[in-house]
């Protein structure tokens, strides 16, 4: 399962100390985990299918996007390279 793997290069990035490929998966963890919550409300099932994990990181692939985007207008390099940096740690578990 998808989620079972960024839960796995989670712990990886943790033992390489590689901080920012981890907060990325802990953001996309907490995520995952939130949108369980609200399916176990609705449904009573709150475990997700790859293609509702699949969704989750497209949707926050576009918001970091449009933050980059922001930053850009903004002047705000700095932001604008950590959001792409996390964009690229997200994109690489998405489908081609």
């Amino acid at each position: 399962m998808l989620k079972d793997k960024l839960n796995k290069d989670a712990v990886q990035a943790l033992k390489n100390k590689d901080d920012l490929r981890l907060g990325t998966l802990r953001l996309i963890s907490a995520a995952i985990h939130n949108l369980e919550i609200e399916k176990r409300t609705k449904s009573g099932i709150g475990d997700l299918t790859d293609e509702e994990v699949i969704d989750l990181l497209r949707r926050e692939a576009r918001k970091r996007k449009e933050a980059i985007e922001l930053y850009k207008k903004g002047e705000r390099r700095e932001l604008a390279a950590k959001e792409e940096a996390e964009l690229k740690v997200g994109g690489e578990y998405l489908p081609p």
